[in-house]
């Protein structure tokens, strides 16, 4: 017998769940043709914390278990649960469009705030700071339900992911109980990442673990955007872009102009768009 590992009951079968949602993964993908034939097999970009192989081109199907992206891990229920964050975020940030791109959202707050000095605008080449209004719950909700999806994961995708005990069993309480908690609890950071032909909107990363002020942050590259999480057990006074429990996200738009020379020495498809 199965257990789910969101709310622990024994069940027959598990879902081949997403580690990292649908949605994100097929923003990665672009057709290709074989053999110059009308057939076309789906394929998406990967970057991986692999310094010998940073870059992989996958095709869709198998290599979303071999390399993490999907496990079983969710009963049906719970699989529900989790689909409906997903769909409002993916209308919030992306629209409800079949293909999906990043919306402008937004508008500039810069003249109405004092933003120098703080450490996430330090971090990255920052253009501009927007403010949105959206549903805390909902929202803070599917970020947890990131988070912790990597933590619980055994693939590459999420294995720099180290929650311990404490900080897995807070968040799957939470995600069970459809409680967002404090917005400084796991808190996270978005930045916009603007690029000449929106090149990471096509490509998403393995998590990647490192410390800031004795704080440990996870970060993650998704769907054209950089999401940080901050895993604590205080209260961080330094928090500054991050969702308010109002509903207020502010979002860093920020210059991958340096990033993107990367990508396209990299992935030689991409030259051709």
């Amino acid at each position: 017998m199965l257990h789910c590992r969101l709310c622990l009951q024994p069940k027959e079968k598990l879902r081949a769940s997403h580690v990292l949602p649908d949605f994100l993964v097929k923003m990665g993908e672009e057709e290709e043709n074989i053999n110059g034939v009308s057939l076309s097999h789906s394929k998406a970009h990967i970057y991986s914390n692999n310094p010998q192989q940073p870059f992989q081109v996958f095709q869709r199907g198998s290599w979303e278990k071999e390399n993490g992206i999907k496990e079983h891990l969710l009963c049906d229920n719970c699989e529900r649960k989790f689909s409906t964050w997903e769909t409002y975020v993916v209308e919030t940030l992306y629209g409800r469009v079949k293909k999906k791109t990043k919306r402008d959202l937004g508008k500039s707050i810069l003249p109405q705030i004092n933003y120098l000095g703080h450490q996430a605008l330090k971090e990255c080449n920052f253009l501009d700071l927007r403010k949105i209004e959206v549903d805390y719950k909902k929202f803070k909700l599917f970020q947890l339900s990131l988070l912790w999806r990597a933590g619980i994961s055994n693939g590459i995708f999420g294995i720099a992911v180290k929650l311990g005990k404490y900080h897995e069993e807070a968040l799957r309480q939470l995600l069970l109980n459809d409680t967002p908690g404090e917005w400084w609890r796991y808190h996270c950071t978005l930045a916009d990442i603007r690029t000449p032909g929106n090149l990471f909107d096509g490509a998403f990363a393995t998590f990647v673990r490192r410390r800031s002020n004795g704080i440990t942050l996870y970060e993650l590259l998704a769907g054209g955007y950089r999401w940080v999480f901050e895993v604590a057990s205080h209260f961080n006074s330094d928090s500054f872009c991050c969702l308010s429990e109002n509903g207020i996200l502010t979002i860093i738009i920020a210059d991958g102009h340096e990033k993107s020379r990367f990508l396209l020495k990299s992935i030689p498809s991409l030259r051709r768009q």
